[in-house]
């Protein structure tokens, strides 16, 4: 008897927990639209959404399939965001070999088949994983915004894009856009002097994200991930050695992947350095590539 009130407690129990869950999806979902008056724009990362920010000013709305603290390489999103996908007036996809976007874009294409898909990759000659350029469309490395001068190509495709969708406001849009390339070139003028005259111009990450901006400043990248694979012992001993090497104090490590520390951690202690982190997905771009390039420079000193 007393078995059968409890059990009947635990179904009204879960009854009630399962109508609240829907109450709060539901209004969630009801408070999460797009405004009437503005250009509806969805993006990949965080970064292209700064970069349409700067452009579109406050004539566009931007949301992001990847949110804040998630990683490309794993990544869920609430049904919402699919909604508001279907309604969106334009896609700005990275164009490269992300994750995300090779296993989803054709399933957002298809939810939404008229909306422009701006393509951030045109006109950027790509590298594949070691750093070299690549003829292949999607190339071996993804992190073309990681470069300021690739970062002045995406602000103008994204420009050309949301000006073909806004004639009216060509003006606005340009005039924006020529601030932008100017902050971008501020940005080159601050990274290249912050590394310049270091005699050593080695880095160890653990993720290579930095392959552009490492090709753009004549540094060495050295990652502990090798293609998309777990460290292995064979691998973290090889990069002790590099650190040992090289006289490295930092492994740098994204701020988005916990599964990374353990490893960087391990090869800090062994060589008497630390962890840094430097994000490769930052909400506010000139600013952090800022702070990455005095954290960079530290360890080249």
């Amino acid at each position: 008897m007393e078995q059968s009130k409890k059990a009947k407690l635990i179904a009204i129990l879960a009854i009630v927990l399962l109508v609240a869950a829907l109450t709060v999806s539901a209004t969630y979902f009801k408070r999460k639209t797009w405004a009437d008056d503005k250009i509806r724009v969805v993006t990949t990362i965080l970064p292209l959404a700064d970069f349409v920010e700067q452009v579109g000013g406050n004539k566009v709305e931007v949301i992001t399939m990847i949110a804040p603290g998630d990683s490309p390489h794993t990544v869920d999103f609430a049904p919402s965001k699919l909604e508001m996908l279907s309604q969106a007036d334009v896609y700005v996809k990275v164009g490269t070999s992300v994750d995300f976007e090779l296993a989803l874009m054709g399933d957002f294409e298809a939810l939404n088949p008229d909306m422009p898909v701006i393509d951030c990759s045109d006109g950027i000659m790509l590298l594949d994983g070691e750093g070299d350029q690549h003829d292949d469309e999607h190339g071996g490395d993804p992190h073309i915004w990681l470069s300021p001068i690739n970062a002045k190509t995406i602000i103008e495709n994204i420009s050309d894009r949301l000006i073909a969708i806004d004639p009216e406001n060509t003006a606005f849009y340009t005039q924006n856009t020529n601030d932008y390339l100017d902050q971008l070139d501020e940005l080159d003028e601050y990274i290249e002097e912050t590394l310049s005259e270091k005699t050593n111009r080695n880095i160890m990450i653990y993720h290579p994200s930095f392959g552009y901006f490492s090709n753009e400043y004549d540094l060495n990248q050295h990652a502990i991930e090798i293609g998309g694979s777990e460290a292995t012992a064979k691998t973290l001993e090889s990069s002790i050695r590099l650190a040992r090497l090289y006289d490295l104090n930092y492994v740098f490590v994204s701020p988005q992947s916990e599964k990374d520390r353990d490893n960087a951690q391990l090869i800090a202690a062994e060589t008497g350095g630390q962890i840094v982190k430097i994000d490769p997905l930052p909400v506010n771009y000139i600013l952090n590539m800022r702070a990455i390039a005095n954290a960079i420079a530290q360890e080249l000193k």
